[in-house]
């Protein structure tokens, strides 16, 4: 992205601003949340066998939707898309709400099928990763659609790999609509405010460090603390993009290792290792405030509720 007129110090902070944004899911967008197949009945929307002219399920073709990015919208909306057959990507679907079209940025593959079909969807904006639970306690996509665990984060698309006196660089590593992502990126860039509230928050919050004051500051409740430590390192193994992330900084650290230096711990894909670490832990333990995060550990095994409002205490510290 080439700016005019802008100071060398001013360029920084846009940069940091812009590599955080990217990194923390903070620009917002809208996503998919529930789909199924036009016309299919409520019976066989979970249904995972094969549908009349697709070999794959819906199950399956979450994942697909999942990758959709759209701009972003005022309010959750229901959507059909345009009829489609053979190969079925992002960018051949035009979704409608029967007055205005929606077209995705991004161009994942859906599925393939043999006839023309319809799809369902509900969009909804937001930032960083919505867990699935958050979206099953809308009765609406509970019955009629599967839910579709969105994730509005940019990292997946793009790496931010430095600047200029006049420029933001960039890597595309992804396909993703770059006159579109750029209107949507000018925009946010454009409110002062959002460039004020993430510049005062430029520091990685490292989930190891969070550990290590529950431990020192809460010893008493080791076992519970524990129990939280046990979730968090599970829930590392079981995601994806924390595992991609994760074998590229074993990469870069050997790299690193091999012209006999360490791998720094400003460089971005360290930064994007402990904000994705940090944004599983804060999704997985995190509520609105002390009293909401406690009472939710409280809900944990092996956490009582006197040990939950301890450690709901240190965990806000660093939120």
């Amino acid at each position: 992205m080439v700016f005019e007129n802008i100071e060398n110090n001013d360029m920084k902070k846009i940069y940091l601003f812009y590599r955080a944004a990217v990194l923390d899911g903070l620009i917002p967008f809208s996503a998919v949340t529930g789909i199924n197949i036009k016309d299919m009945s409520i019976k066989s929307v979970f249904d995972v066998t094969n549908y009349a002219g697709i070999n794959e399920s819906l199950v399956s073709m979450s994942k697909g939707f999942s990758e959709l990015l759209f701009s972003p919208i005022n309010d959750k909306i229901k959507l059909n898309s345009n009829k489609v057959s053979g190969i079925i990507t992002g960018y051949k679907m035009v979704f409608s709400d029967g007055e205005n079209e929606y077209r995705s940025i991004t161009d994942p593959y859906i599925c393939t099928s043999s006839i023309p079909i319809k799809f369902n969807v509900i969009l909804t904006s937001g930032t960083g990763i919505k867990r699935t639970h958050e979206l099953t306690g809308n009765k609406d996509i509970n019955e009629k659609y599967i839910p579709v665990r969105p994730d509005f984060g940019l990292y997946r698309y793009i790496v931010v790999s430095g600047y200029s006196e006049t420029a933001i660089y960039h890597r595309i590593i992804k396909d993703i609509d770059l006159d579109a992502l750029r209107e949507i990126i000018i925009n946010f860039l454009l409110d002062n405010k959002k460039v004020e509230a993430v510049e005062e928050k430029q520091i990685a919050i490292r989930v190891n460090d969070i550990f290590e004051a529950l431990y020192k500051k809460a010893s008493l409740y080791g076992k519970a603390i524990k129990a939280l430590n046990e979730i968090y390192y599970l829930e590392l193994k079981k995601d994806e993009e924390y595992t991609n992330i994760n074998d590229e900084y074993f990469f870069e650290s050997q790299k690193a290792e091999q012209i006999g230096r360490e791998l720094s711990e400003n460089s971005e894909i360290s930064i994007k290792k402990i904000n994705r670490e940090y944004q599983i832990f804060k999704d997985l333990f995190v509520r609105d405030n002390v009293s909401e995060t406690a009472q939710y550990l409280s809900g944990i095994k092996r956490v009582s509720y006197t040990s939950a409002e301890k450690i709901a205490d240190i965990i806000h510290e660093y939120v």
